[in-house]
């Protein structure tokens, strides 16, 4: 562990960022069904939204939450809440929670990630 992290904080920090980017694109990002029979139905839907049929506040969509908060403490307790590493941990962790909220529930900030001819009739 020594030769490729000095510390458990700087691997901790290393999981943290690298399960908020793995996480965020695959459950945050990419749209659609693995599902050939949906015949379309959750094209524009990220894998999240489609979790539980888009109800908010389940038991899966709260542990999906722990997730990165248990990451994101982890993190911070073993740097003993470091400057520098508090800001690598926390905005990875804010995008992950903020993404999870029932509130940005089909939301595209800005645009961002919407799908040409599927989203369009929402802007009006």
């Amino acid at each position: 562990m020594p030769v490729i992290f000095p510390s458990h904080g700087d691997a901790l920090t290393a999981v943290n960022v690298i399960h908020g980017v793995v996480s965020f694109g695959i459950m945050h990002w990419v749209k659609g069904s693995p599902d050939d029979n949906s015949m379309g139905d959750y094209r524009e839907l990220t894998f999240y939204e489609q979790i539980d049929q888009g109800h908010p506040w389940t038991n899966t969509k709260k542990f999906l939450m722990m997730i990165p908060t248990f990451l994101f403490l982890a993190a911070s307790v073993a740097t003993d809440y470091n400057t520098r590493h508090l800001l690598v941990n926390f905005p990875i962790w804010a995008t992950l929670i903020l993404a999870k909220l029932p509130e940005l529930d089909r939301v595209r900030i800005f645009g961002i990630n919407s799908t040409v001819g599927i989203d369009d009739h929402k802007k009006n």
